[in-house]
């Protein structure tokens, strides 16, 4: 196993610091909308690697405490962002945080299905956010990928599943 409660913690306080030293910019950088971006793809990253611990612990904690806590650190961390979120979009144009589907985008930040339930709710979480970036013509773009994909791996599981 890989993965652990401590790294699940580890990220929390990153993300803590990460909030809180966006907190402490001067007006000089809060005006900067390049910055901005970037940590914006940052809290991305933040995510998606939340995304993958939590998929990789999910798999082997079999600790009911364990489990428990692994979602108090989650949903803290997704309050972290969401609020590091709000306060990095208020620094820009709405018209530039709006942006076109990317399937390179979509891909890393949508979780492989797999049927589990926390995954799925892992998958609507990544959805959701991706979603509020998104240009309004561009969200169909980001439901039929979402769709597609689930198809192509219910064919694959029921295909390979059934020749076993």
């Amino acid at each position: 196993m890989g993965a652990t409660l401590e790294d699940v913690k580890e990220l929390y306080n990153e993300v803590k610091v990460f909030k809180s030293n966006i907190s402490k910019d001067n007006q000089e950088r809060r005006k900067n909308v390049e910055l901005s971006r970037r940590r914006l793809i940052d809290l991305e990253q933040f995510l998606v690697k939340l995304s993958e611990l939590e998929l990789e612990l999910s798999k082997h904690a079999e600790n009911i405490e364990v489990v428990s806590n692994i979602k108090i650190y989650s949903a803290g961390i997704r309050n972290i962002i969401l609020e590091t979120r709000i306060l990095l979009e208020s620094r820009l144009d709405i018209e530039v945080k709006m942006e076109t589907f990317s399937l390179k985008t979509a891909s890393s930040l949508l979780p492989s299905m797999d049927g589990n339930e926390d995954t799925t709710k892992q998958l609507i979480d990544s959805a959701k956010l991706y979603e509020t970036l998104l240009k309004p013509e561009e969200k169909k773009h980001l439901i039929n990928y979402i769709l597609k994909k689930k198809l192509l791996i219910n064919y694959i599981l029921k295909t390979f599943v059934r020749k076993r």
